[in-house]
């Protein structure tokens, strides 16, 4: 499919979404009445197709280097991937997130690699916080830049976002509904904020390692960063992973982590050749938001969700 940088893909939103939500909000019903839409509203800004938050650790050399060479090992990722993942806030379910590697596609001319993002917020937390969110994004064939990123979102506040890049002039341009903002100066490598979750995964981790490359949404390009802390064995909904557990700086995240002094995004990445993530949890004023990996297809990555007992 060649896809317009002017109009995009169509079809952009979920037609089925997942339905109700087992149990109950229990106790403390009125402090998650004010509580839940500012978790709704995070779930929206972290899980852009996983959420803005976790993707910002996705900023790495990769980004500003040659791709390899069609040599090199398979790529760790293929057509037909998909990871679906679950977010709560403290013990509340909250909606989910899809990951996917579509078919190849064309922007203009340039062969491109197509990724999506879907994410939506379950029933109980539409009544509070309605989240319908889709961002499609084209990189070239290496993920060395991007040629295309848009994002739709339906509730309160609707996005219709489209950023174009001309690489010529090295500009990224945004416009959304009736908005349209001037051409943005941006870095040799810059990816969008979901393209450069899958040039993250091209590299290997090693502890101690620090990443960092460049990253747009179209209305400013920055250098994000990312430390390897740690290696260790995860127990979650995939049974026990072998992880690394990486830390995004904090620096060019606003909100509720700037209120917070000991704000911290963590992500456990798989430690194989996969680089699948498994988890993330964000620590904020108010308590603990957490997206965790719940299913897995289209790869044959090993793991798998544990039976239900």
């Amino acid at each position: 499919m060649n896809v317009d940088p002017k109009t995009g893909p169509q079809g952009l939103l979920p037609s089925t979404l997942h339905e109700g939500l087992d149990g109950s909000l229990g106790r403390g019903k009125e402090a998650a009445s004010t509580s839940i839409p500012w978790m709704a509203k995070k779930w929206s800004s972290i899980m852009k197709g996983a959420g803005l938050l976790m993707l910002l650790l996705l900023a790495q050399t990769a980004a500003a280097s040659p791709p390899a060479e069609p040599a090199e090992p398979p790529l760790p990722f293929q057509a037909g991937e998909r990871l679906v993942f679950q977010a709560r806030w403290e013990f509340i379910p909250a909606g989910e997130a899809v990951l996917e590697v579509l078919t190849s596609d064309s922007v203009g001319q340039t062969p491109a690699l197509h990724f999506a993002a879907t994410a939506w917020s379950y029933p109980v937390i539409d009544l509070f916080y309605k989240v319908r969110n889709r961002i499609d994004a084209y990189t070239d064939r290496s993920v060395s830049r991007t040629l295309l990123y848009r994002e739709k979102s339906e509730g309160r506040r609707p996005k219709d976002v489209t950023v174009t890049f001309d690489w010529e002039r090295r500009t990224a341009q945004y416009t959304n509904m009736d908005e349209r903002r001037d051409p943005l100066p941006i870095q040799p490598g810059s990816l969008d904020p979901l393209s450069i979750f899958y040039a993250f995964r091209l590299e290997d981790l090693q502890v101690g390692a620090v990443l960092s490359g460049p990253v747009t949404d179209g209305k400013k390009c920055i250098t994000g960063t990312a430390t390897v802390i740690r290696r260790e064995k995860l127990q979650c909904a995939m049974g026990e992973i072998d992880t690394f557990l990486v830390e995004p700086s904090l620096e060019h995240v606003g909100g509720v982590f700037e209120k917070a002094k000991d704000a911290k995004i963590q992500v456990w990445v798989s430690a194989d050749r996969y680089r699948i993530p498994v988890r993330l949890k964000s620590k904020v004023i108010i308590g603990s938001f957490i997206a965790e990996l719940i299913d897995v297809s289209g790869t044959d990555w090993p793991h798998r969700p544990k039976p239900h007992e």
